[in-house]
């Protein structure tokens, strides 16, 4: 026995699983919980029950032992083994209604039909490395690689720079804000990817099954009853698969009346062969792409929090003092403001306003508020949204290459030409991104400068005008820029440009369908040009929010055509009978044994105990023999053999996959034609001939597919008019068989479909002249009387060609009767021609193609009498009529003109309204979303129906016990609401820019609130305890709608939610609890802070309280909301009141559930920010309880069972609350810095008693929170930490020295003995002989790129630190630096820091750098040749930060070399003066680069006193920048006392007199 364990709960033994690869057992207790042990019984990891939407299905571990799927009845989840975090959850009811029965991963290996000798060298129980390593013995090593092949799979993500990490920003389903899961969710590929395919298999109780690979990359869905012939439906059981072999076998279990059986069906993944090794591949890349756009979303949803926080506090702060001048002078703040700033008056209001509601305290939070969104909006773009967005460019670029450079167009399903739409909506993100950056740099300058000045003015109309002081305040009007404040009061006060980003303002001043724009990049050049020329676009294009949704749209596109395309490839067979028994059997296995020609299974079904007693002693272990389909056979046709162990009820049963060949040949025929398959062409004149062909473009096999599509695009380049006319009579024919109809029915799609726009004309000018008239004529009637079949596959076909060739002749009127024909099908066909009909106007009106969408228009008429006629209420065939609503919903946008038409447009609104009144749940969710689009789309038209029929029938949708309906009624009002927070928005730019023309505002959500709202509050209660956090639901759906009520009718929402809250706030049911919580904090935004403050005060004990509700989802919306409350309402919390019990509550929520970890962190940050005082401060009100926060927070982070994420939050909060302690708790800090200590100590020993990944990411991640940890103590304690100095030294060399190659631990030690140079100063220079060796190696990783990029910023901070003393680890850090210069990879990114490095060890050393100076100079040179042009506006930033390097290199290179070296600099004083010129020309500045340049004009000055260079000094330009430098008044009075000095040292060229230095 290897161990024995007691548990509390009881095991379900059904599901107990053993990893393949590690010694880990997987265990499902009876509660809903999962814990996974190692063999000595320690436990490793665990699932809650709380955390779980139920009953355990089964589990299963995937075959290289990485995740563990857990499967629930209605979803799945993927567990890491390394992190054991929940990294996927798949929702069930997305691929069937019916509860989860089992679940099944296979791993299959990539072996083409040239390498099934190898499989001899397979035995059962072998990992794959071990086979691939088999497989590849007695190989030449010498053999000449397939490049093409192997340059595909490197993987070049890896050498890109990790993705950073998101703020803990209280967001749902926040999964990127640590770095394990980061890593996790990104490693890097494989090496052995490419050898095997993980395929996992979902099955549902009324038989569908979902196939998916890769985590995350989706198969396809198939119903067993549907594609099985023979199988009327049964209950899938148990799943088996072997490595050697496609085929996977189900057993299902069917019931007949009372009595059981069991049946196997088999299920051929042909994608594996076709695709080969490039699946694996693709798979990986779809997941990366999946996780890449959710990171973008979430750091969007960031950023746009960051900017409505630039926002808020000054709005709340202007709206009143609006208000006040609105009631007595008629006049508003800016004006104001702006009469204020010129004339130096100020209105009575406004002092009054400025010295008793601002005031000091007042502007702090102002400038608090303002300032550090500024800075977290520049770093999440910065450091987050730009590498996310170079990271999918190559992953994207990967996949294009594969479909360009791989022939796996077909293969893969990958289309060139949509990858590059890709490609180039990526490339406008980034573009839109740099905007934003620039704009958030830009607009934080002005604000600066007006902060200055409104601190001022507090200050001055505070003060008594008689007094002396008031004298001296006035005195300092000469330091404000007042060009920016003017800038800033008209323009980023009140209308900030970041508001379009933040999709607070309308994106767009009319519709664009941006698939139809041609080179979006190109757009956008063009529309920053014109608005570079003051003209303001025609149409201005999406920004941000509107392109990030515009990707998703394209990538859904993509996944859509990948999973497709693999699901063809998929081959279900016609069911074998097993016999009469119970299905309740403990496992099914298939082991191998290689013949010559095929690949036998033995596949054992073994039942348990339960069934052995029901069938009887006889009955034990039955034995199934599969014979797997050989390379030579045509159709790959496996068969299957049942021999018994004991007696059973059937001896053989023979299975295929296909009953009925395609031709009457026999096998050997058919392989003796396929040996000539492309020989031969296309004979048009014989409809099965091309039939055939068309059919064998879908076969498994790549030879033959290629054949028959070239074969076929030859036929139609040769003789077109043919071509399409026999296809045309293929897809016509009655008699031809389903399968083959289908088929030309797609080949005559693709004759006149092309993603090149060029292509598809090329395409449609074929159809035009080589087709003869009477020719279309038939064509254009085979196609419309199709569409009567009653072969529904047959009509879709038709329907889709019939849009086709409409697309074509409808711009040039060449088809008027399609229209009238369509209509009198509606009209007076079967009900099957009825819905071919309204499919194909459906897919009329969903084409891009622009000119028929232009043409469409005229034929508004003859649409909309189709459709209404199917969608209104005597239309007794349901499908008909679902198919009419979808098809009205697609022609909305073009049928503006019926819309006009009071008559037209109020039968349109009957048949919609009589709809939603349908009894069919589909019918009536299309009818809402129909709604939804008109609200959109005629908002202006909708006054009278809202108060006659919409008001009433959305408030009984909502109620609807159909989830689909509900939503989509919610839905509705979040339309109405959403657009009339535009429809302001856009009136007040309106008005802001002097137009007169606005919009209609007819106060839709005001008016209908008092109905609307209380329905919203009871679907609040409504919530799925089995929903995951990403689950949009009826009750999410009107948790939303309630904010944007909240943000739409602000104080009108307020009574009616506190009494819902007060009604249900001590619920018996958790639902409503629950519910009264949500309410609470969904209107936390859009009342008056005034209003709300009050109210908080009094919610605040009773949130508090609800913190410890029995309920945990009681508790999580309580967590939520008080984070919300500390995020908008944070004046209402008393610091004598509430801040106690406030804390600690937040604090038991911490350490309670890890669900609710987000929230209460986010919570306590908020809270340490808010009250953390004046910078230095002796004490603050967090103070009292800064000990006992520490002591909690140690707690929560020492638990040994401890949640990974919670023991990461935890940490960050202890940082925050080191960062904001007051001066009278540092010596908690200071004790706080020995428990780290002491618990970084003792993580070394366990680098040795590691024996799994999971291990080492655990340890990494606790070592990683240890460092960050001791960073903040260092920095908040400075020179104060030299006492733990020689320890802190210790245990970080030991870190380094332990941790491996590619651990993530030194990013967060170098950055902490950075901080420890800075504060020790040359007292670290004891350290350095041990420490150098550590950062040389990682100025050498170019593996690496954020490591290295780590340890050249402490090139900096040590050689600043030791001075002189680092002159002897000089010639090193200078090689490694210009090694990394020298042209690898990461030498664009680091040039800046690397060039400021230059600068720093040059005043380090001072005259001693005189031996670098020389190649220095020659980098310096290079750099400065870059400029910013037009079309290098995403460079922006960079180049700033080049040049700032350039500056520093300079300016201390000429201090080092002024020390009686000054000789030295003569060879490179015009390079200088040249680049000092190149910054005064150019508008594009920074407060640092322009300190630095007046730096260098200083020490140049000093270091050359007998007027050498006093021309150049005298110059005009070099004048005019040094003053510019000094009448700035955002630049800090560091900045301008260096150019006053400058200026002092310009004065004293030519006169003889010794300069001084600036320090």
């Amino acid at each position: 026995m290897l161990a024995e364990k007691t548990l509390q709960s009881p095991i379900n033994p059904r599901h107990m699983r053993y990893c393949p690869t590690m010694e880990l057992l997987a265990v499902a207790m009876a509660d809903g919980q999962v814990h996974v042990f190692r063999t000595n019984g320690q436990r490793v990891f665990g699932i809650s029950g709380k955390e779980t939407p139920g009953d355990i299905a089964d589990l299963i571990w995937k075959p290289d032992g990485q995740s563990l799927a857990i499967a629930y009845h209605s979803a799945i989840f993927l567990v890491s083994a390394h992190t054991g975090k929940v990294m996927y959850e798949k929702d069930g009811s997305a691929s069937s209604k019916s509860p989860i029965c089992c679940v099944g991963w296979g791993s299959n290996l990539m072996i083409t039909r040239h390498d099934q000798k190898v499989g001899s060298k397979f035995e059962d129980g072998m990992t794959l490395d071990e086979f691939i390593a088999a497989a590849n013995e007695g190989k030449d090593s010498h053999q000449v690689p397939n490049l093409p092949v192997e340059l595909a799979f490197i993987d070049v993500a890896c050498t890109l720079p990790k993705l950073s990490t998101l703020p803990l920003g209280g967001l749902r389903g926040d999964v990127f804000s640590s770095r394990l899961s980061l890593d996790t969710l990104f490693k890097p590929l494989p090496t052995n990817s490419a050898e095997a395919a993980d395929v996992l298999v979902i099955g549902h109780e009324d038989g569908t099954i979902h196939l998916s690979m890769s985590e995350d990359f989706s198969i396809g869905t198939f119903n067993l009853a549907n594609a099985a012939s023979g199988l009327g439906g049964g209950r899938p059981s148990l799943h088996c698969s072997h490595p050697l072999s496609t085929t996977h076998a189900l057993l299902v279990s069917t019931k007949t009346g009372e009595a059981e059986e069991l049946q196997l069906v088999l299920f051929d993944l042909r994608l594996i062969s076709s695709a080969g090794r490039y699946l694996s591949l693709l798979a990986s890349k779809v997941t990366e792409l999946h996780n890449l756009l959710r990171y973008v979303d979430q750091n969007q949803e960031h950023i746009f929090a960051e900017i409505k926080a630039t926002q808020d506090l000054p709005s709340r702060f202007m709206r009143n003092i609006d208000e006040c001048l609105s009631e007595r002078s008629d006049s508003t703040w800016v004006q104001a403001a702006y009469h204020l700033v010129v004339t130096g008056h100020c209105y009575p209001e406004v002092k009054e306003w400025l010295v008793d509601e601002v005031g000091e305290r007042g502007h702090k939070r102002w400038d608090k508020a303002v300032t550090a969104g500024y800075e977290s909006i520049r770093r999440l773009t910065h450091e987050n949204l730009l590498p996310a967005l170079d990271r999918l460019s190559v992953l994207v670029s990967r996949l294009r290459g594969l479909s360009r450079f791989q022939n796996a167009d077909f293969l893969l399903g990958l289309s060139t030409l949509e990858l590059d739409n890709i490609v180039d909506t990526v490339r406008c993100i980034q573009l839109q991104a740099h905007i934003l950056l620039k704009c958030a740099i830009l607009e934080a300058k002005q604000f600066s400068a007006f902060s200055t000045w409104l601190r001022h003015e507090i200050e001055k109309q505070a003060t008594d005008p008689t007094s002396a002081s008031a004298q001296e305040i006035t005195e300092k009007d000469v330091i404000f820029d007042y060009a920016a404040i003017l800038e800033y009061i008209q323009g980023a006060m009140t209308a900030s440009r970041m508001l379009e980003f933040s999709g607070s303002q309308s994106e767009t001043t009319s519709r664009w369908d941006l698939n139809a724009e041609g080179v979006l990049f190109e757009l956008y050049k063009s529309q920053l040009k014109t608005e570079a020329n003051s003209s303001p676009p025609q149409k201005r294009l999406p920004g941000l929010s509107g392109l990030i949704h515009h990707l998703h749209e394209q990538c859904d596109s993509l996944f859509d055509r990948v999973s497709e395309s693999q699901r063809r490839n998929v081959q279900v067979g016609t069911p074998t009978y097993l016999g009469a028994g119970s299905s309740a059997c403990v496992d099914m296995r298939m082991v191998t044994e290689v013949c010559t020609f095929r690949l036998r299974m033995s596949l054992a079904i073994l039942p348990d105990e339960k069934s052995q007693k029901q069938r009887g002693a006889a009955s034990n272990m039955s034995v199934y023999t599969v014979l797997a389909p050989s390379g030579r056979e045509a159709d790959g046709i496996p068969c299957l053999l049942k021999i018994a162990y004991r007696p059973c009820e059937r001896a053989t049963s023979n299975l295929s996959y296909r009953q009925k060949r395609l031709t009457q040949q026999s096998p050997g025929e058919e392989g003796d034609n396929r040996s000539s398959a492309g020989s031969a062409g296309v004979d048009l004149r014989d409809g099965k001939d091309v039939a055939a062909r068309t059919v064998h473009t879908f076969s498994a096999d790549a030879s033959i597919r290629n054949n028959a599509e070239q074969q076929l695009l030859q036929a139609a380049e040769v003789d077109f008019s043919g071509y399409v006319s026999t296809l045309a009579h293929e897809l016509a024919n009655e008699q031809a068989q389903p399968h083959i109809r289908s088929a030309a029915g797609i080949a005559l799609k693709n004759a006149f479909s092309a993603r090149d726009y060029s292509r598809l004309r090329e395409l449609q000018l074929r159809w035009r002249e080589r087709v003869g008239a009477d020719v279309k004529t038939r064509v254009k009637g085979l196609a419309l009387g199709t569409l009567a079949s009653k072969d529904s596959r047959a009509g879709q076909s038709a329907a889709q060609f019939v849009a086709s060739i409409a697309a074509i002749e409808i711009p040039r009127n060449e088809w008027p009767e399609l229209m009238p024909a369509l209509v009198a099908n509606v009209g007076e066909g079967e009900d099957h021609l009825k819905q071919a009909s309204l499919v194909t106007i459906g897919f009329i009106c969903e084409s891009d193609d622009t000119e028929l969408r232009d043409s469409l228009v005229q034929h508004s008429n003859a649409i909309l009498t189709a459709v209404v006629q199917g969608a209104r209420k005597e239309e007794t065939n349901v499908e008909v009529r679902l198919s009419a609503i979808r098809a009205l919903t697609d022609s909305l946008e073009f049928v503006r003109t019926n819309f006009e038409n009071e008559g037209e447009r109020n039968y349109i609104m009957q048949v919609i309204c009589e709809a939603t009144q349908s009894g069919d749940s589909r019918i009536e969710s299309g009818a809402y979303a129909c709604l939804n689009r008109i609200m959109g789309l005629y908002y202006d038209k909708m006054r009278f129906y809202m108060e006659k029929a919409l008001f009433g029938l959305t408030i009984l949708g909502m109620r609807n016990p159909e989830e689909d309906v509900s939503k989509l009624a919610v839905e509705f009002w979040c339309s109405v609401c959403e657009e009339e927070l535009a429809i302001e928005d856009d009136n007040t730019l309106t008005q802001q820019e002097g137009g007169t023309e606005l919009r209609p505002y007819f106060n839709f959500a005001r008016v209908a609130a008092r109905e609307v709202i209380p329905v919203l509050l009871d679907l609040l209660a409504e919530q799925d305890e089995d929903a995951a956090d990403e689950d949009y639901n009826t009750s999410r759906a009107a948790y939303q709608c309630l904010q944007l009520f909240a943000q739409t009718v602000g104080a009108d929402i307020v009574q009616a939610v506190l009494g819902f809250v007060e009604r249900n706030l001590r619920h018996d049911d958790w639902h409503w609890r629950e519910a009264a919580v949500s309410a609470f904090g969904a209107i936390m935004e859009g009342p008056p802070e005034q209003m709300l403050e009050p109210l908080v005060r009094q919610a605040l004990p009773v949130l508090i309280q609800m913190m410890e509700d029995t309920a945990v989802q009681v508790q999580d919306a309580a967590a939520y909301t008080l984070g919300r409350v500390c995020e908008n309402v944070s004046d209402a919390i008393d610091p004598q009141t509430h801040l106690p019990p406030l804390v600690r509550s937040l604090f038991t929520g911490l350490s309670n559930n890890p669900k609710m970890a987000s929230s209460c962190c986010w919570a306590l940050m908020n809270l340490a920010d808010r009250f953390a005082g004046e910078p230095g401060a002796s004490a603050n009100p967090l103070s009292g309880h800064f000990p006992d926060s520490v002591t909690h927070i140690l707690r929560v982070t020492e638990s040994p069972d401890g949640d990974a994420q919670l023991r990461m939050a935890a940490y960050e909060v202890l940082n925050t609350f080191v960062t904001n302690a007051a001066a009278d708790s540092l010596p908690v800090v200071a004790k706080l810095s020995d428990i780290i200590l002491q618990r970084m100590e003792n993580t070394i020993p366990m680098q040795q008693q590691i024996v799994s990944v999971d291990d080492r990411n655990t340890l990494e991640e606790i070592q990683t929170s240890l460092a960050s940890a001791l960073l903040a103590i260092i920095q908040r304690l400075e020179r104060e930490i030299k006492p733990q100095a020689d320890r802190i030294m210790h245990v970080l060399l030991q870190v380094l020295n332990s941790v491996g190659a590619k651990s993530s631990v030194p990013d967060t030690v170098f950055a902490t003995v950075g901080a420890l140079a800075n504060a020790l100063e040359e007292d670290f220079a004891k350290y350095m002989d041990s420490f150098a060796p550590f950062q040389y190696k990682a100025l050498g990783n170019q593996e690496e790129p954020a490591l290295c990029a780590m340890a050249v910023g402490l090139v900096s901070d040590i050689t600043r630190s030791l001075g002189e003393a680092s002159q002897q680890y000089c010639d090193a850090y200078m090689n490694y630096l210009l090694q990394i210069l020298s042209g690898t990879p990461n030498s664009h990114q680091l040039r800046p820091a690397i060039l400021q490095s230059f600068g720093d060890m040059a005043q380090a050393i001072g005259p001693h750098f005189e031996k670098y100076l020389s190649v220095v100079a020659q980098v310096l040179n290079q750099s400065a040749t870059m400029t910013l042009t037009d079309g290098a506006m995403e460079m922006f930033d960079y180049f700033i930060s080049l040049r700032e390097g350039i500056a520093d290199a300079w300016d201390g290179a000429i201090v080092a070399m002024k020390q009686g070296k000054a000789d030295s600099l003569r060879p490179y004083v015009d390079s200088i003066i040249k680049f000092l010129h190149s910054i005064s020309q150019d508008p594009n500045r920074s407060e640092a680069l322009m300190r630095g340049a007046a730096g260098i004009i200083g020490d140049l000055a000093g270091a050359f006193p007998a007027g050498e260079y006093g021309e150049a000094f005298r110059s005009d330009w070099m004048i005019q920048l040094v003053r510019d430098v000094r009448a700035c008044p955002d630049y800090s009075a560091r900045t301008k006392e260096t150019a006053k000095w400058a200026r002092e040292q310009m004065k004293r060229q030519g006169a003889g007199g010794q300069g001084s230095q600036m320090s």
